[in-house]
């Protein structure tokens, strides 16, 4: 592809290089060095804090379009808030990714001052959004983004934007439980 000939690198930050190695060893055994199942999702959700709108969070999870359970089960999540003073990076993993459709998921950990990879251990995935959070409602898997307090960037003329059915039914919880 013009301008992205490879598909881009989403590295997950260590602060132990012993624990990325662990978890990357772990997840390639589960889901291969390309996760051709696509059982792994990672979405963007962006527009969370008005005051600092470049700000995001990413949700690492199952893909739960691939679950095939038949019963009740429970799906971990890792979220991240990302603090980025502009949307320059995500916005272009973003393009070099929509150029490919597949990434990499890489660990890496800060080694005197400076950023380590291990390219070794990457696995190669295929889901990933950008999603706006007001456009998250109820019964969305990515409401979980969501937090109390988060304030929400909502386009102008927006009536009743769905994480406001979200935030209510969450409030709603809370007063029955």
């Amino acid at each position: 592809m013009p301008g992205y000939p490879e598909p881009p690198a989403l590295g997950l930050i260590f602060s132990d290089e012993e624990a990325a190695r662990e978890i990357f060893t772990s997840w390639r055994a589960d889901f291969g060095e390309v996760d051709e199942e696509r059982a792994l999702r990672i979405v963007a959700v962006r527009g969370i804090d008005a005051k600092n709108p470049s700000h995001y969070r990413l949700v690492i999870a199952p893909n739960l379009g691939t679950i095939k359970a038949k019963k009740t089960f429970m799906a971990m999540q890792r979220i991240l808030t990302m603090t980025p003073s502009t949307t320059v990076n995500l916005d272009r993993f973003t393009e070099a990714y929509e150029a490919h459709y597949r990434f990499l998921l890489v660990p890496a950990f800060l080694r005197e001052d400076k950023m380590d990879f291990l390219f070794e251990l990457a696995i190669g995935t295929y889901e990933f959004a950008v999603r706006d959070a007001w456009e998250i409602g109820k019964n969305d898997p990515d409401g979980t983004a969501i937090r109390e307090g988060d304030d929400i960037i909502v386009p102008p003329g927006t009536v009743d934007p769905p994480f406001h059915h979200l935030l209510a039914w969450r409030e709603g919880k809370k007063k029955d439980g």
